[in-house]
């Protein structure tokens, strides 16, 4: 009995250190993801960790609905964030009560999710958005990593342990600890914090009632003439224009129809555009043959091969997010049509 009491008592001993990694995670919440008290950002400020948009997004969606009782929504990736509700609200009405669905690496999976959630609390859509690429059309599963993965409000909890699991694993990497621990006792940002995408350098202006995140230095710089330096110009420039291959198949299609069969019964009033990505055509044409089979080509806007919008550098932040200049391009040409697509 001795023995048994000695080597448990080792274990014990050993296990101290990630015992207190854990009481740590549990206390700081770096991820936001135990606390869940809106908001989840300050209204001006920056980022730090890297959080779960997507997670953040139902968590407020969940708690603000009641109060605000949205009916015409954003949905997309982080391509989506610049498609701004102010600019939105010119087409659909003021009276719209508008929410941004987003969520970071969104997935058709995670958007097909959202949408039934919408459904199933009994929200009504008038009015919705999706900004969709090859990127976000291609993934039909729940994406894995801690700030892809999907909530567990939209799947009725079913994935909580694997959810938490996932952010638990996160917070106790070498890399992640270390960066964490620098970061929290200097309280600086370093070059090798954002590389790792661990901390954010963003420095925002977050609205929690329409749940939209607006990076406000970046817009300061290029009026100063100094956000397109040579580094950022590498990254456009460098880029060798090619199409993307087909990525969607029938399960893709099911789960396109899933979706508009929701809005169909709400009779809403939608529009599926196909983001553009600088220097590239990233939709397939079977897969946008697909996506205007299931919404109906008066739907569906395909701004992925426009060479006015791809080839302008001045108009994206990067080579992948379009600034608030060009989305409003993108809406106006939307719902203001010249019969030019």
């Amino acid at each position: 009995m001795k023995k048994v009491f000695k080597y448990l008592l080792r274990v014990l001993v050993f296990l101290i250190p990630a015992w207190l990694l854990i009481v740590v995670y549990l206390i700081t919440d770096p991820f936001k993801v135990i606390h869940t008290n809106s908001p989840f950002y300050a209204e001006e400020g920056y980022l730090g960790v890297n959080s779960n948009a997507g997670y953040i997004s139902t968590m407020t969606f969940k708690e603000n609905y009641p109060r605000y009782h949205y009916d015409s929504f954003i949905f997309g990736s982080s391509r989506s964030i610049h498609y701004s509700v102010s600019d939105w609200k010119n087409y659909i009405g003021d009276s719209a009560s508008c929410y941004h669905f987003n969520a970071d690496g969104e997935t058709l999976y995670g958007m097909m999710k959202k949408v039934e959630y919408i459904d199933s609390v009994g929200a009504k859509i008038e009015n919705a958005l999706f900004i969709v690429d090859s990127y976000l059309l291609e993934c039909d599963y729940n994406k894995p990593g801690h700030l892809y993965t999907i909530c567990p409000e939209l799947e009725g909890g079913r994935n909580q342990v694997m959810f938490h699991w996932q952010f638990l694993k996160a917070f106790t990497s070498p890399e992640f600890w270390y960066t964490f621990a620098d970061f929290k006792i200097n309280g600086e940002l370093k070059p090798y914090m954002l590389n790792q995408l661990i901390i954010s350098h963003e420095y925002i202006h977050y609205d929690v009632v329409t749940n939209e995140v607006r990076d406000i230095r970046f817009e300061q710089e290029i009026a100063d003439g100094q956000y397109f330096n040579s580094r950022r110009l590498e990254n456009f420039l460098n880029l060798r224009r090619r199409p993307f291959k087909r990525v969607m198949g029938t399960r893709h299609k099911v789960m396109l129809e899933r979706i508009a069969s929701i809005l169909e019964r709400h009779s809403a009033s939608y529009k599926v555009i196909v983001h553009p990505i600088y220097n590239r055509v990233n939709i397939d044409s079977e897969d946008l043959k697909t996506l205007k089979a299931v919404f109906g080509k008066e739907n569906v806007y395909d701004f992925s091969s426009d060479s006015v919008l791809t080839s302008d550098y001045t108009l994206f932040y990067d080579p992948h997010h379009l600034r608030p200049k060009g989305t409003r391009q993108i809406l106006e040409r939307v719902y203001l049509p010249n019969d030019d697509l």
